[in-house]
């Protein structure tokens, strides 16, 4: 859908010495924490998140110490996985290079030097 933000904006920033802005983050981003945002939202003509309702939604808050390790280990596992994706989209264009070589049609799919 589009955002519109208006002069109404709010934004919201969790306290630095209670939640770690990248849990936090990771959290509404899960199953769970979509569907209490979803929940939390007024669905009149325009979808609006409202802090009192913002306010209701559920999250856990673990110690700090364990937030931030939680949220270490996930963006690590985020970066592994886009280097693995990258690995692999690299990887498939040398093979289709590979075949389109060995079919002697590579000449169509270059650019003219």
């Amino acid at each position: 859908g589009t955002l519109i933000l208006s002069q109404n904006f709010i934004g919201f920033r969790p306290l630095a010495s209670q939640v770690d802005s990248n849990f936090l983050k990771f959290y509404l981003e899960s199953p769970i924490g979509q569907y209490y945002l979803q929940r939390a939202l007024s669905t009149n003509t325009t979808i609006i998140l409202l802090p009192k309702s913002f306010s209701e939604v559920l999250c856990p808050v673990p110690p700090l110490d364990v937030q931030r390790q939680f949220s270490a280990d996930y963006e690590q596992a985020i970066t592994q996985y886009q280097k693995k994706v990258s690995a692999a989209e690299r990887e498939l264009v040398r093979a289709q290079t590979n075949f389109y070589k060995r079919l002697d049609i590579l000449k169509a799919f270059q650019p003219d030097n």
